[in-house]
């Protein structure tokens, strides 16, 4: 008699406390309840957590169908209804009481969204093919891909560590390690992840330390036991000698050599390596330490940045190497519109004092830039791509790019003027006067006839007259040849 009497009182109980949630939900009409409670005998909140969440929303529905005893649920109602439903659930596949004091309404219009994107989420069809093949020098990476894989199509908690971490990174992650292994649905996700890990290992290395779990389709027992071999003494030492050798091979001098990217990508994950073992972790100084000695440019304005970054991010490896990557793809970005303008360059951009406009020296480069060309000058007003010749630049003035004297370009700039030139993107044009004045002070004879002769239309051929009868123009002298000159050459150089 006592033990039906306390039953009694505990379906009373437990009817009350799936009441106080049902009002939560808004459902508060004695009608709309009873249509739970009554006609379809849900009287505990574990049994209405029986209920998947189209079964609920079809329940509801068939009461607005009967010929008698019709009841209209609103769309809010059905909702939260749905909401309460999928919350139950989630706290049993957590192995987390049922209470009711819990559902208020914050946690109601969580569940509600929580619920949403569930429902709205796109099946995941990625295959494991797809991501990247297997390497036990690599395990960790090879491991990270999968494990996100299989959290993409909610197996996360399968491949979390056996230990839970003291502190949780948030909410999902607490959630991942409540969820239970031991629930009928999650014995059946069990099967499908093992399947998913065969697939991705069965012709590896890696497939003999999982091949017991074949037969269960164990996919927990086999991520536990694959984990616990790669991540033990042995294979870790050897990931950790493969991560040094990396770090000592790999070095940056330009970008057509080794692009920062790829150079930035392979030390982290070297470093990401070596961070796992408190034995062989770097300390911030010590990255950026090997970051300096690993990075000699050719271009000696990123060599000035190398000190720079080592100074300003003593204690920061990311942002030394982000700062040096914005560096390298500044000048990158300067070069590709240099070339990209190569055939387009204005002679406005050279600003020089004189009257000497052009003239007929001869050599690779013939005075380019206003260069160190041969002979007289000229006041000729003709047209030549940067004139060829040079020969009046005795009497010319200063040499200016962007406001910056360039007239020798091999000097050390200031700080100033090395702004200056990035900044109007002449800094490109700086180093080709510094080819041309290097290559005027010991020019290749033959190298330097044949690019001479190089011209276009009428041009060239004028320049080969010219070479050709340099005697009679000598024996003729002529006092406004300069200028004949000047307006003959390069008549061709504008026309598009």
């Amino acid at each position: 008699m006592a033990a039906a009497m306390a039953a009694a009182a505990q379906v009373q109980q437990e009817l009350a406390e799936f009441t106080l949630c049902l009002n939560t939900c808004g459902v508060t009409a004695q009608a709309k309840i009873n249509g739970i409670t009554v006609k379809e005998e849900c009287v505990s909140l574990g049994q209405f957590a029986d209920f998947r969440t189209a079964e609920v929303q079809g329940m509801l529905q068939n009461f607005q169908r009967r010929r008698t005893g019709v009841i209209n649920y609103t769309t809010k109602e059905v909702r939260a209804l749905k909401a309460l439903n999928w919350w139950l659930r989630d706290r049993i596949a957590r192995n987390l009481p049922l209470e009711s004091a819990l559902w208020t309404a914050d946690v109601r219009r969580d569940a509600e969204q929580r619920m949403y994107l569930a429902e709205n989420e796109p099946d995941n069809t990625t295959s494991v093919s797809s991501i990247t093949k297997f390497d036990s020098l690599n395990f960790d990476v090879c491991f990270d891909n999968f494990s996100n894989l299989m959290r993409q199509k909610g197996y996360g908690h399968f491949v979390r560590k056996k230990v839970q971490p003291p502190v949780f990174a948030d909410e999902e992650e607490k959630r991942l390690y409540e969820l239970r292994f031991d629930t009928i649905e999650a014995q059946n996700d069990n099967r499908k992840v093992f399947q998913y890990l065969k697939e991705y290992l069965v012709d590896t290395d890696a497939w003999p330390w999982i091949e017991k779990f074949d037969k269960k389709e164990d996919g927990r027992g086999a991520i536990i036991a694959l984990t616990d071999y790669y991540n033990g003494e042995g294979e870790l030492n050897k990931r950790n000698a493969h991560a040094r050798a990396t770090l000592d091979s790999i070095h940056f001098k330009s970008e057509d050599k080794y692009s920062i990217e790829k150079f930035g990508a392979k030390a982290k994950a070297a470093m990401a390596v070596l961070d796992k073992d408190p034995d062989e972790k770097m300390s911030e100084r010590q990255k950026v330490t090997w970051l300096q000695k690993t990075i000699t440019p050719t271009d000696p304005d990123l060599a000035t940045h190398v000190q720079l970054f080592s100074d300003k991010y003593k204690e920061d490896f990311d942002g030394a190497l982000a700062y040096f990557s914005g560096q390298v793809s500044r000048v990158n970005a300067s070069v590709q519109i240099s070339a990209r303008t190569k055939g387009k360059r204005r002679i406005s951009e050279l600003e020089t004092g004189g009257r000497g406009r052009g003239g007929r020296g001869r050599g690779r480069f013939g005075g380019r830039y206003g260069g160190r060309g041969r002979g007289r000058g000229g006041r000729g007003r003709g047209r030549g791509r940067f004139g060829r010749g040079g020969r009046g630049g005795g009497r010319g003035g200063p040499v200016m790019l962007g406001n910056v004297d360039v007239s020798n370009p091999t000097r050390t700039f200031t700080d100033d003027e090395c702004q200056k030139l990035r900044d109007g993107n002449y800094w490109p044009v700086v180093l080709q006067m510094r080819q041309a004045r290097n290559y005027n002070q010991n020019p290749s004879g033959e190298q330097q006839r044949n690019i001479s002769g190089v011209g276009t239309g009428s041009e060239g051929q004028q320049q080969q007259q010219q070479q050709q009868q340099p005697q009679q123009q000598q024996q003729q002298p002529n006092p406004d040849r300069g200028a004949q000159n000047g307006s003959g050459f390069g008549s061709g150089a504008y026309r598009n």
